[in-house]
């Protein structure tokens, strides 16, 4: 009898003391629903790599073999925990980098550079997994990869092409674990479905290019020189007096208005070209028509330098941005198409002989891509110009025999 009240007793105690426990966790605050939080968290724990493990991972991002050298760092303590708060972070919907817009384009950005390598280390991670067996962990990580790109966003231009780079090393890493696995259909279906919910992150040309002008709009307003300089400039282009007055008059913010608006109604009309139904060797050719004509009337003859300045930056590369857009969307549709012809190998056996209807095209042309089998699996070809300048191959997909 004594035991048993003892017993009693005992599990009582243990009954309360987990029930205090529980209202204690109860009381804990929700982890950060800020994936930048996390980044820049997985940036500090990560170690630094000495020369040696820096050139293997730059070998196996690039398609080459890893070494023993690669697998102890990736096996540190701090290298899994910076792999485990990336992941975390990638799944987050909301990302804010805290940048500093007041500061114009003078913001610090210098977190890009962290995402960079962060993005190649867990690039190298997932083909290590790859080389082990471990095919959809290692995929799993390439989508982390692109997680992050569409975090880096579009709040300026050089997230932007940043973003979109980093989606590339994310494209490149898919491509190359697919030729470490004989195809799945299991995995290959859970691939495709993937990549429906992903490209939704991918930011956006048309607000990386309003925002860097509003960010260097913002850097002429916060300077005084610049702009008691434009107000001069813009009075003295007027022969009536009272015109003249009144720009002299104008508060900060109407000369800035006034600053605005020739490049304003040049992007919208850059913006309707993109939105066409015009063929992309038509959109390229009308944009640099834009693009010189814009830079004819108002760059050329600009006296305030920074007024010049602003326009030519965020003018004068504003095609080479669109074509950089453009081979993204060319490499994400050869990739969605590829899973296809993986799909018809993983169930029938072999590769088909020409490509089946209703595959993504190439954006180029607005066709199917050129399609040819090789020894070790099979290439896209661009048929546009722009690719058959440089070679015209886009991509090329090896299949594990």
């Amino acid at each position: 009898m004594k035991n048993m009240n003892y017993n009693s007793r005992n599990v009582i105690c243990l009954i309360l003391f987990l029930w205090t426990l529980g209202a204690h966790a109860a009381t804990l605050p929700p982890d950060p629903d800020n994936a930048a939080l996390l980044y820049y968290q997985a940036f500090l724990l990560r170690p630094e790599p000495d020369t040696e493990t820096s050139a293997s991972i730059d070998e196996v991002i690039s398609g080459g073999e890893h070494d023993e050298k690669l697998r102890e760092y990736l096996n540190l303590r701090d290298c899994r925990d910076t792999i485990e708060f990336a992941e975390a972070a990638a799944q987050l919907p909301r990302c804010d980098w805290g940048i500093r817009y007041s500061q114009g384009i003078g913001a610090d950005l210098t977190f890009l550079a962290n995402i960079r390598t962060l993005s190649f280390l867990i690039s190298a991670y997932a083909r290590v997994l790859a080389a082990d067996g471990d095919y959809q962990a290692a995929l799993s990580h390439c989508f982390v990869v692109r997680r992050i790109a569409g975090h880096v966003g579009d709040d300026t231009m050089l997230n932007y092409l940043v973003s979109l780079a980093m989606d590339g090393v994310a494209h490149k890493c898919t491509q190359d674990v697919l030729g470490y696995m004989l195809p799945s259909v299991e995995i290959l279906t859970w691939l495709r479905g993937q990549l429906i919910v992903v490209r939704d992150t991918i930011p956006s040309l048309v607000r990386a290019l309003v925002m860097d002008f509003e960010l260097g709009l913002q850097s002429v307003r916060t300077d005084p020189d610049i702009l008691e300089s434009l107000r001069e400039y813009l009075a003295e282009k007027t022969d009536d007096e009272n015109t003249t007055n009144e720009i002299l008059g104008l508060t900060d913010e109407e000369i800035i208005d006034i600053v605005r608006k020739p490049y304003a109604d040049f992007l919208d009309y850059v913006f309707h070209v993109m939105d066409s139904e015009l063929m992309y060797e038509e959109k390229i050719l009308e944009i640099q028509k834009l693009k010189e004509k814009f830079i004819d009337e108002y760059v050329s003859d600009i006296t305030p330098g920074s007024l010049a300045v602003l326009y030519m930056a965020n003018s004068g590369t504003v095609d080479e941005q669109y074509n950089i857009k453009v081979r993204n969307t060319a490499q994400f549709n050869a990739l969605k198409a590829a899973i296809e012809i993986y799909l018809i190998k993983a169930e029938t056996g072999k590769l088909p002989e020409t490509l089946p209807d209703g595959l993504p095209k190439d954006p180029y042309s607005g066709q199917d891509f050129g399609y040819e089998i090789t020894e070790h699996g099979f290439t896209f070809h661009s048929q546009g110009e722009d690719f058959q300048g440089r070679g015209g191959q886009l991509l090329e997909f090896k299949v594990k025999q």
